[in-house]
């Protein structure tokens, strides 16, 4: 499910930007939660006055973005709320329903609030971009300015200066959230590779020893090519060196890779397991990172020596960045 991203804001005078910031939350793979936009996530409660289901909608948000700039907007204490503007009272709903907080000021704004800070926080002054009615927006950036930072709560303040740096503040703040989201929905609409292991090996006779001979074939058995695949063994180092020389650029739909490997089979231990790592990417750089339990053994059968292998999915992992491992609902090997 998208990540719901409620936008708060006055609404007149920056009009605009919120229209901006709507396409580009909706272009990043996430739902875009205002009031204004009929075809936004903005859900609209039965029986609820306008304040309440903005309230309501932060309450199911999962991250909150507050763009401030001049205006600070009118009191709802005549309709029953806080002496305090609809944006502010969205804030403190934010808080109090601790929602990670994006917060963004106007530079022009921020300007004012020094001069505001530096001069005892009169309200006698005459600014350049906050007349004296709209002061009380400074209340706002104080209160998040002295939130005590912890892993859970972001104290920190960025401006800018039009919707171009908004827009890059925006993409900087959520791009890893955002990169996460659309891997996320190409994996459940089937659009990453998938790998599968099978395994056939052959008792090689002529040795005072048994000799077995293990073949892994990795198929790619997705809808899209993966690339830069990387096969290594773990427990067997002559294999490893033989693998390392042959990294795969490409394995398409339907088309294959083979490993292989000589085991010796002594008369007390006639089985071996390994496991199998590959490492492989999507055309989109994301990579993945598979583990196969390969296994084979020897059996007498009424005189005869007969071999039994598999290998098993035992570990699935995918990563949008070198660090992240990213968590998926939905195991396309599953579906």
């Amino acid at each position: 499910m998208k990540k719901r991203i409620f936008i708060s804001s006055t609404i007149f005078d920056l009009i605009d930007i919120r229209a901006e910031t709507y396409v580009l939350l909706q272009e990043m793979g996430f739902s875009a939660i205002m009031s204004d936009v009929n075809e936004s996530s903005f859900h609209v409660p039965d029986f609820q006055n306008s304040i309440e289901a903005c309230l309501q909608n932060v309450r199911n948000s999962d991250i909150f973005i507050l763009i401030l700039s001049n205006r600070y907007g009118s009191s709802l204490m005549q309709a029953g709320f806080e002496d305090v503007s609809a944006t502010h009272l969205e804030y403190k709903e934010a808080l109090a329903n601790k929602k990670p907080i994006l917060f963004y000021v106007r530079d022009r704004l921020e300007a004012d609030f020094r001069i505001w800070k530096k001069n005892d926080k009169s309200d006698s002054l005459n600014l350049s971009w906050v007349n004296k009615n709209n002061q009380r927006i400074f209340e706002i950036i104080e209160k998040h300015g002295k939130l005590n930072a912890s892993k859970d709560v972001s104290n920190w303040i960025s401006t800018f200066k039009d919707s171009l740096e908004l827009k890059e503040l925006i993409k900087r703040d959520l791009g890893n959230i955002s990169k996460t989201e659309n891997f996320q929905r190409q994996i459940r609409e089937a659009r990453v590779p998938v790998l599968y292991a099978s395994v056939d090996c052959e008792f090689i006779k002529g040795s005072p020893v048994g000799i077995l001979s293990v073949k892994c074939t990795i198929e790619n058995a997705g809808n899209v090519p993966s690339y830069n695949v990387v096969c290594y063994w773990v427990g067997n180092a002559e294999a490893q060196s033989e693998l390392s020389k042959r990294a795969i650029p490409i394995i398409p739909p339907g088309k294959s890779t083979t490993a292989s490997f000589i085991y010796t089979i002594h008369p007390d231990k006639r089985e071996v397991e390994d496991l199998l790592r590959v490492t492989y990417e999507t055309g989109e750089g994301n990579k993945i990172f598979d583990e196969f339990e390969i296994g084979a053994s020897l059996h007498n059968v009424n005189g005869h020596e007969m071999t039994y292998s598999y290998g098993n999915l035992i570990s699935k992992r995918y990563f949008v960045s070198q660090d992240k491992i990213v968590t998926i609902e939905e195991d396309p090997l599953k579906a």
